[in-house]
């Protein structure tokens, strides 16, 4: 936890090795079976579905594996520049939404996703939302 509050309250670029650090940081001490290591980008393919009368429906299809690093020097590219385009609100919620999209990790993606857009927020001045730990209270 140190580490997150670390990582959301530094000034640094962000880079794809300190956010592989963060998210093998937001995996341990997690008891649930996971696909993958925590802290390494994924090295297949990944789909998001659901079961639906018995059957298995992909809802989205992650970027091949062998786009991840360009993906991610891309997605750091827009998250260094967008801080004089955007208005922080809609910055964070772009933050968040590009993360996912891309889809990095097997697992951790959407933990990861909402504390990037807590780390826009504060990198503007601006209070974090905090959105894991309203999740966790509204559960």
């Amino acid at each position: 936890m140190a580490a997150a509050l670390k990582f959301l309250n530094s000034k640094n670029v962000i880079s794809i090795k300190e956010i592989c650090n963060i998210h093998g940081l937001l995996g341990t001490g997690d008891d649930k079976k996971v696909q993958g290591n925590f802290g390494e980008l994924r090295t297949e393919g990944e789909v998001v579905g659901r079961i639906r009368n018995n059957n298995y429906e992909v809802i989205y299809e992650a970027p091949h594996p062998d786009d991840l690093h360009q993906l991610m020097n891309e997605y750091l590219t827009w998250w260094n520049q967008s801080k004089e385009i955007l208005p922080t609100p809609l910055g964070s919620i772009l933050a968040h939404l590009y993360f996912v999209e891309i889809h990095p990790f097997y697992d951790g993606n959407g933990g990861m996703a909402r504390l990037l857009a807590d780390k826009y927020f504060v990198r503007n001045q601006f209070e974090s939302l905090s959105m894991n730990a309203t999740i966790r209270t509204h559960r």
